[in-house]
């Protein structure tokens, strides 16, 4: 469910995205994918923490980098995790 006020949130590069479908296959509550390009669709720019686990891991499996995720508080977010905090 997107929470306003969730700690984290989401975007996506549609034009550095390579389709490879990660991002819909571990987070399909937050990203699907574009029928006819493949591309990225981001469905919830803002997730709730139930999400948090998925989001971190559809992050590092993105091939190119296209997802970026941000944290409210640095702590909240998982260590190892590979993009840095706004």
């Amino acid at each position: 469910m997107t929470d306003p006020g969730s700690p984290i949130s989401v975007s996506v590069d549609t034009g550095l995205c390579a389709s490879s479908g990660n991002c819909a296959m571990t987070a399909p509550a937050v990203f699907t994918q574009d029928d006819q390009e493949g591309t990225v669709i981001l469905l919830q720019p803002h997730p709730g923490l139930e999400e948090k686990a998925n989001v971190e891991q559809a992050e590092e499996l993105c091939p190119v980098s296209a997802i970026r995720v941000a944290w409210a508080d640095p702590a909240t977010r998982t260590s190892g995790s590979k993009q840095k905090t706004q």
